[in-house]
């Protein structure tokens, strides 16, 4: 949230895996950073902002199952309301990223 209020789509990018999925929108389906980056780049252009509610986290060694209740506003005349599934993994640095990203997985 904070990296997309700040326009910031590198920090934004710097979320995700290399080869990491995202589903921007339902039925497009995104791989790649260079993908997901062209994606946040038309997120931040349009003045879009999130809010996210965690729901649920399982969390296995290194791999983090994530859901929360999300809510998209500046993409369109009505906000976007979605719960998401997100699959991170931990990094060296004990950071985590995106592995996949799909706020409308049903």
């Amino acid at each position: 949230m904070e990296y997309l209020e700040a326009g910031d789509v590198e920090g934004l990018v710097s979320l995700y895996e290399p080869n990491a999925h995202f589903v921007p929108t339902p039925g497009t389906h995104l791989v790649g950073t260079d993908a997901i980056r062209e994606a946040m780049r038309q997120m931040v252009d349009s003045g879009a902002r999130l809010k996210l509610e965690p729901r649920e986290i399982r969390q296995v060694d290194d791999v983090a199952l994530v859901s929360n209740n999300a809510t998209l506003t500046g993409v369109g005349p009505e906000p976007v309301l979605s719960t998401t599934t997100e699959i991170l993994r931990r990094q060296p640095d004990g950071g985590w990223v995106h592995v996949v990203d799909d706020p409308f997985f049903s």
